[in-house]
């Protein structure tokens, strides 16, 4: 009888390792750069977000971003200087969910703003929602609102996003290109 129960419990763990696994290969990485702006806190800042994102079982996002900070007065038609990095990186989750040529996202992003001796030091919670609208297979816009919230002690410790208020979340709206790599 515990031979059958055994013998039972590796076959079910094989046929879901077999599932996930074939999720998994289904997945895509797209790698995006978007610019976001505050609405709610302008002190807080302009930026321009490298990332990359990988979808899994057809719906679920894992990402992971980089932020720089805009360096205006130049003699251009964008009045760009430079872009600097910003010292501020997010890791999260999201669903993507398709609706033909576009889909909704939604995500939550945790903030971090460097490295510590024991660890990487949170800045703040993100909650996202846009829209995502497919151009070509590989080559998508986007636009979405996010907030931030839940800000820790560290909101002026040299990222350029310092805010006066850290209770009080701060509204960005951003939009940008995601290029599917695979």
């Amino acid at each position: 009888m515990d031979m059958k129960r055994g013998i039972s419990s590796i076959a079910v763990m094989l046929f879901l390792f077999g599932a996930g696994t074939a999720a998994f290969a289904e997945g895509r990485v797209a790698v995006h750069a978007d610019y976001n702006a505050p609405v709610s806190a302008p002190d807080f800042g302009t930026n321009v977000e490298f990332g990359a994102q990988y979808r899994f079982w057809g719906i679920f996002l894992m990402e992971g971003s980089v932020y720089t900070n805009l360096v205006y007065g130049a003699d251009n038609a964008f009045n760009i200087a430079g872009i600097t990095p910003a010292g501020l990186f997010s890791g999260g989750v999201g669903m993507r969910v398709p609706l033909g040529s576009f889909a909704i996202e939604i995500a939550w992003n945790k903030f971090f703003t460097g490295f510590g001796d024991q660890g990487v030091y949170p800045y703040c919670d993100s909650y996202m929602i846009g829209v995502d609208l497919s151009l070509s297979e590989s080559l998508s816009v986007r636009a979405y609102s996010s907030t931030l919230y839940n800000f820790s002690g560290r909101t002026s410790a040299g990222t350029g996003f310092s805010i006066a208020d850290q209770q009080s979340p701060v509204t960005m709206i951003g939009g940008g290109v995601k290029v599917y790599l695979f």
